[in-house]
């Protein structure tokens, strides 16, 4: 075991406190802390299923590549999320997707033996898991409408208006994996979106205030499918 005292991690990590509270002790001590840096690959599709991970810090991107090799985004994970418990809980023996950083991550990793022990043994986690399970099918629902039915621009502001208000982090890199485009198309329509008012750039950094939020919100590029059910 390479990982510290639950209460450490809880403290620096808030975002997990809801999934570890209740792990059992002998769960904990069968746990690592990974980090990883942008890019990196988590795993890949078709890999073998060996481990389960819970993401503390940073954004973690689940694809798959279609045909040409392109990838094909099928949904982001968050800080407190949890990445490889659906090939665990339906007993698969490979990963259907593949996972890779898309910021700097921290993230815990156990054996799929390990969390199936835990699963067992904790009804809270599984009412979390539950949530969870739901919300990823609901995210990866509205990808799927995202890259059938919109343009890029309609992307990118249908992500913009769930951002918080002020200084966007993410770097235009970041936003052309999200919107599964190429940052050439992510520049262009970020420059229309300047010029229309419904952002402000900012030593070419992306800002948007909560007026401008409800602005886009009411443009024609925000696609309705994702305001009415995100």
């Amino acid at each position: 075991m390479n990982i510290v005292k639950k209460e450490e991690i809880i403290k620096k990590y808030p975002f997990v406190e809801r999934l570890i509270q209740s792990m059992p002790e002998d769960i904990w001590e069968k746990c690592s802390l990974i980090t990883y840096k942008a890019g990196e690959k988590i795993f890949y599709q078709g890999a073998d299923l060996t481990k389960v991970y819970l993401i503390c810090d940073g954004t973690v991107s689940v694809f798959e590549n279609d045909l040409s090799g392109r990838e094909m985004q099928v949904v982001f994970l968050e800080k407190g999320g949890v990445v490889g418990e659906m090939e665990a809980l339906i007993k698969g023996r490979t990963m259907r997707f593949s996972a890779k950083t898309v910021t700097r991550c921290t993230l815990i990793s156990m054996s799929v033996s390990t969390f199936i022990k835990w699963t067992q043994r904790d009804i809270g986690l599984c009412l979390i898991l539950i949530e969870s399970l739901a919300k990823k099918i609901q995210q990866a629902s509205n990808e799927i409408v995202l890259h059938v039915q919109s343009s890029a621009i309609e992307m990118l502001s249908s992500r913009l208006i769930f951002a918080e208000a002020g200084l966007l982090r993410v770097t235009r890199n970041e936003l052309a994996q999200r919107c599964g485009v190429s940052v050439r198309t992510i520049n262009r329509c970020v420059q229309k979106l300047a010029e229309e008012g419904y952002i402000t750039m900012n030593h070419r950094k992306i800002y948007i205030s909560n007026e401008q939020k409800g602005m886009l919100a009411q443009s024609p590029y925000v696609n309705q499918f994702r305001t009415e059910t995100d």
